[in-house]
Order: structure tokens, then sequence, then C-alpha cells
């Protein structure tokens, strides 16, 4: 929502010396990390494990791989 010009090149400027440049794909690798964040942390328990450690429980369970 942050990146490209589109909604503003077109806009009236009384200076037309701004250059006006966009953030275009500066975001994927942090997009991509962010749709695997949930796979791996679901996967693998961890709201379970945070609620453990917060009771005091150290239980243990095998751990599933994403494919």
């Amino acid at each position: 929502m942050a990146s490209g010009v589109d909604a503003i090149v077109n806009l009236p400027s009384p200076r037309k010396e701004i250059l006006i440049t966009s953030t275009r794909g500066t975001h994927s690798p942090q997009m991509s990390e962010m749709a695997i964040l949930p796979k791996l942390s679901l996967s693998r328990k961890f709201p379970q494990i945070i609620r453990n450690q917060d009771k005091g429980i150290w239980e243990r369970w095998p751990a599933e791989l994403l494919y």
C-alpha cells in the first residue's frame, strides 16, 4: 500500500523539479518470510510451546515437517 506512484504521479504539482520514485519489489523477501512464518509456527505448535512455558510445563512431542 505504501509503494508505487500511480496514485500521485498525475496530481497537479506547482513544482515539476520534484523527483517521484517507487520502491517496487523491495518487500518481496519480507512477504515470503511472513508467508512461511505462520506455517512453521502452527506446524511446530509454537503457540502451545509459549503457553506451556508460561505454565512451567516442558512437554515434548514429535516435530512435524513442512513439505
